[in-house]
């Protein structure tokens, strides 16, 4: 049942689950200490110290912010998480046993802020990782309920538990559900991040202000944003210190305790808050648009303000307080999300971090700045506060107001761009956008029109689309309209699609054939079509629609297969299969695919993915051999499944397997995602004999460890990393004797002598690139790539960056096998470090077999190998010099590679 209304595909439900569950712990438990910690400071201090307190938070997380993410970086996101946890937990037992005392309710005050600010955001960096972009799209709106639902239950919990305790025991119970929160974390995968240093490498880095204030300066449309974001921290801000100056006196009102009262407000609150979130958000986003909707609030801060100024008391106040809970982080968040969904992914990123940051700051200090001051001059009357939040919201509403004409405007160009972006959240279209959207297809430039049948398509109102669109002048337009409104079940198209029949070009004529294929009258005028793809397509639908299953017997097909564009043909009918997606044309298809045409190659890979057939998984491996279509067809075995993992992983250890199939097995694999693939590919590792094939699974597990949420053997990737590492300082010490050897006879540095010097460079090159690979395998979250490019560079600087990184990266690693890790990183030093080949080889002793003694013994050590070009080459550099007792190897290989070098 739970999958009618969160789409939760397999392998997922363990980690949403538990997503679900931290948020509702921790939101339920800060909940919790809220209510004790706002009863405790009202009980023993004046409301004015709130204004302090204000201000001191303002500064203060700008630092925790910035020490926060050192933190995460430091212990990784899940550990950093588990750890603020238990010290949240600690913190807060220990101010339940201290006295309630002024200073320590204070400091309560500015702890619990803080350990929501810093736990909150480490969440949900913990979630960015637990979940791609694409799971986060339809998972984070559901988890996010988690938090919603745990503040209406923390805040029960608290009103029914105050019943029976005292206010400051809130704390206890506070700590225990944090630490049950951090235990049920510790059941979470963990992909903990090694610390970074200065040094390292970069990769993307996060928006600069300097960045972010120019975007400012730039787009106007941000700016209103900006003036939006001031004015509602500040007017929230205050309002909230209206809400809490008169809350003992409200409390006293209505025969309550602090506790109490405020315990039972944030439930009353909070679930308002669900039920606006599940029930009301959708609809008035609909009814009043983007702007209208993010007008409700301030309308609603101002009713209750000026009803504090005129006098009314207490209630309005209460009023508008609770509008603030129930409606900020449903319908308000909404609705300020989908104000930056007109902006593009980038300047929207830029355009967040001035504001979730610097400017939020800036606006929350401001406000206690001048409350501070009105407090200090005991101007801080509930009516004087009263008229602060009514100029406040004032100004609020009237920047979201205008705000609705730019929006539009950007909408627009943002269609006519086709540049609208999803922002990661299911949120519907506004009315103005909608109409925004309906306007943008009527235009006659068709990437306007495409943009906005897009964006319909993706927000699941593809109904939306007039059925007169097909009358539009572009085929780009009608061909994506017709695949868009024969996806649904209306009728109203159809007859404007027949028209299209009889369109002046073929490839119109196929679209309209594709989209009309289970109208069998229709069908029938276009068999005689003279474009031999639209016959094929008419004629194949016509056998689809008279349920026959064997092409070959209809000789107008069979005549139009064996004529001059058979390929042609072949590709229509292909078309075709797959756009029905019947299995019982399976031998069709397999009749089609032999040819090797690479559209037709391509084509019927598609069709196989479609229909998944086991038969097709032998013939789609032989594909491999063959470049054009491979990756259509590497994607029909993923499609495949199983059956295809199994067969592929037979051929890898099947010795008869053609090597031209053999060396793309490993990249094929890999698109699976799974953890038996990666499984495989790590046991491959070790097991392959050609270091080509080691080199493509090697390739192969990267690309798979990067997409996929998969484990890899951590104590065999560091088993092949130092073998690598190894085999790099031996072949240098091999190249160290040959060199030195050339320096001290002329005679030896022949056309082979340096054809084999720059051989071994490569192998050098090749070692150590494996290294730095299998290094990304067990970092998935670094920029590996960069740190090798760094230190294969010329740039000292660089290589010096790149090895304290490296050295930092497995310093930082803990485990069971540290010897293991120490040895990999004095390797790595070694293959990195800014010395003189025969420095690192000398330093490497005891580490890589004995180095050659000189000029011969490195020949003879070469010429010993596996085989290869190397060998050859040093077998003819042996014999070219008179060196004896040197088998002659792969002398045709030496002379090709000389030829090749001496052009």
């Amino acid at each position: 049942m739970l999958a009618r209304f969160v789409d939760v595909r397999e392998g997922e439900g363990r980690a949403a689950f538990g997503a679900f569950s931290a948020l509702f712990g921790i939101v339920a438990a800060h909940t919790m200490l809220e209510t004790a910690r706002d009863a405790l400071f009202l009980e023993k201090l004046p409301a004015r110290w709130l204004a302090l307190v204000y201000l001191l938070l303002a500064g203060l997380a700008l630092v925790v912010s910035a020490w926060n993410v050192r933190f995460v970086r430091s212990f990784g996101r899940r550990n950093a998480l588990v750890v603020s946890l238990m010290a949240a937990a600690y913190g807060t037992v220990v101010f339940h046993f201290l006295p309630a005392t002024r200073v320590n309710v204070f400091a309560l005050y500015v702890w619990s802020a803080l350990v929501g600010t810093v736990i909150a955001v480490q969440f949900w960096m913990v979630a960015a990782q637990m979940f791609t972009v694409a799971q986060g799209k339809r998972l984070f709106g559901p988890i996010a309920s988690g938090g919603v639902l745990g503040a209406v239950v923390g805040a029960s919990v608290a009103a029914a538990a105050l019943e029976v305790i005292a206010v400051q025991s809130l704390l206890l119970v506070s700590s225990g559900l944090l630490v049950a929160t951090a235990f049920g974390l510790t059941t979470l995968p963990n992909d903990a991040r090694p610390p970074e240093t200065a040094s390292a490498p970069s990769g993307e880095k996060p928006p600069r202000p300097a960045g972010a204030l120019a975007t400012l300066r730039d787009v106007p449309y941000l700016r209103i944003l900006a003036g939006l974001v001031v004015l509602s921290t500040a007017t929230v801000l205050a309002t909230d210190y209206l809400f809490k100056s008169i809350a003992p006196g409200a409390a006293r009102s209505l025969n309550l305790e602090l506790g109490s009262f405020f315990a039972r407000y944030y439930a009353t609150t909070n679930a308002l808050s669900l039920v606006v979130q599940v029930l009301v958000a959708g609809q008035a986003l609909r009814r009043l648009g983007v702007a209208g909707s993010l007008a409700v609030l301030p309308l609603l801060l101002l009713g209750g303000a000026a009803g504090a100024v005129a006098g009314g008391g207490a209630l309005l106040v209460l009023a508008a307080k609770g509008a603030d809970g129930a409606l900020r982080h449903s319908l308000h968040r909404v609705s300020t999300e989908l104000a930056y969904m007109p902006l593009g992914a980038a300047v929207r990123d830029r355009a967040k971090s001035l504001f979730d940051t610097s400017l939020t700051r800036i606006a929350q200090a401001t406000t206690a700045g001048a409350i501070l001051l009105l407090a200090t001059f005991d101007l801080g009357s509930p009516r004087i506060l009263g008229g602060l939040v009514a100029v406040l919201g004032l100004g609020w509403l009237v920047v979201a107001l205008r705000l609705r004409r730019p929006y539009l405007d950007l909408f627009r160009q943002a269609l006519r761009r086709g540049a609208i972006e999803n922002t990661g959240a299911d949120e519907e279209l506004d009315i103005g956008s909608v109409e925004a959207v309906m306007e943008a297809l009527s235009s006659r430039d068709s990437a306007t029109v495409i943009a906005a049948m897009d964006l319909l398509d993706e927000r699941k109102r593809a109904r939306l689309i007039p059925g007169l669109i097909l009358y539009h002048e572009s085929e780009e337009v009608l061909t994506r309209a017709l695949e868009l409104v024969s996806a649904s079940n209306r009728k109203d198209w159809e007859p404007l699609a027949e028209r299209l029949l009889e369109h002046p070009s073929a490839r119109m004529r196929v679209a309209a054939v594709r989209a009309l294929r289970h109208r069998h009258v229709a069908l029938a005028r276009v068999k005689g079509d003279p474009d031999p793809a639209v016959r094929a397509h008419a004629l194949f639908c016509l056998a689809h629609c008279e349920g026959r299953t064997d092409l070959s017997a209809d000789p107008e097909i069979a005549k139009l297969l064996e004529g001059p564009d058979g390929r042609t043909v072949r590709v229509a009918l292909l078309e075709a299969i797959r756009d029905h997606g019947s299995s019982r044309w399976a031998d069709t298809v397999l009749d089609l695919s032999r040819s090797d045409e690479p559209e037709v190659v391509e084509n019927a890979a598609l069709t196989m993915a479609k229909l998944a057939d086991e038969r097709f998984v032998p013939v789609l491996i032989q594909r491999l051999a063959v470049r054009d279509g491979r990756g259509a067809v590497r994607e029909a075995l993923a499609a495949l499944g199983e059956p295809a993992l199994e067969a592929l992983e037979r051929a890898m250890r099947d010795p008869g397997t053609d090597r031209r199939v053999l060396v793309h097995l490993p990249r094929t694999i890999s698109r699976f995602g799974t953890q038996w693939a990666a499984d495989f590919l790590t046991e491959e590792l070790r097991g392959q004999g050609s270091g080509l094939v080691r080199y493509k699974v090697l390739r192969g597990l990267g690309r798979l460890v990067a997409d996929s949420k998969v484990r890899v053997d951590r104590r065999e990737i560091e088993a092949q990393m130092r073998a690598n590492l190894v085999e790099h300082l031996r072949i240098l010490s091999i190249r160290v004797a040959l060199e030195r050897g050339q320096i001290e006879q002329a005679s030896r540095a022949t056309a082979c002598g340096r054809l084999l010097l720059g051989l071994l460079d490569d192998k050098l090159n090749q070692a150590l690139e494996r290294a730095f690979r299998l290094l990304q395998l067990v970092n998935r979250n670094e920029d590996i790539r960069g740190v090798w490019q760094a230190a294969k560079s010329d740039d000292k600087k660089a290589r010096a960056n790149a090895l304290e990184f490296v050295d930092a990266l497995l310093l930082g690693r803990s485990g069971h096998d540290l010897s293991s890790r120490e040895q990999n990183r004095t390797l790595f030093r070694l293959a990195v470090d800014d010395l003189a080949p025969a420095e690192r080889v000398a330093r490497a002793a005891g580490m890589i077999p004995t180095a050659p003694g000189g000029y011969d013994d490195a020949l003879r050590v070469l010429a010993v190998e596996k085989g290869g070009s190397l060998v050859a080459l040093a077998s003819y550099h042996a014999r070219e010099l008179g060196l004896e007792g040197v088998a002659v190897r792969g002398s045709a290989e030496a002379f090709r590679l000389l030829e090749v070098a001496n052009g």
